[in-house]
C-alpha cells in the first residue's frame, strides 16, 4: 500500500546584501530580527514594485532588554520576499506608531 506523500510549503525570503554586511555588527540580532520577519512573512501582503515597512521587537540572548526595529520589505507575486533594510528604533513610541497602523510584526514566544 503506497501513502500519499504529504509536505509543508514554507515561504522565504531574502536578505539584501547591504542589510547582511549592516548586522554583521549586531551579534544575536542579526539572527532575531530576521526571525521575526520570518515568522511574519505570510502576514505581509504582495504589493508590487512597492516596499513596505513594518516595526517589530526582539530580544538578544545576553539581554532581556526588547530591540525595537523596522524592515522594509518587498514582497511581489511569484517572487521570494526581499528583507532589504532594518532600522534599529530608539524611541518605542516608534513602535507603537506602527502598532496603531496595523504595521507591527507579532510573535508570541
Amino acid at each position: 500500500m503506497d501513502a500519499e506523500q504529504k509536505y509543508t510549503e514554507v515561504e522565504e525570503f531574502e536578505i539584501g546584501d547591504d542589510l547582511f554586511y549592516k548586522m554583521k555588527e549586531w551579534g544575536f540580532l542579526r539572527y532575531a530580527i530576521p526571525a521575526e520577519v520570518f515568522y511574519n512573512i505570510d502576514k505581509i501582503p504582495y504589493k508590487n514594485g512597492m516596499t513596505q515597512s513594518f516595526a517589530g521587537v526582539a530580544h538578544d540572548d545576553n539581554s532581556n532588554e526588547p530591540t525595537y526595529f523596522e524592515c522594509k520589505v518587498l514582497r511581489q507575486d511569484n517572487d521570494i520576499a526581499l528583507l532589504f533594510d532594518v532600522t534599529i528604533l530608539t524611541d518605542p513610541d516608534d513602535y507603537l506608531d506602527y502598532i496603531l497602523k496595523n504595521k507591527s510584526l507579532s510573535h508570541t514566544r
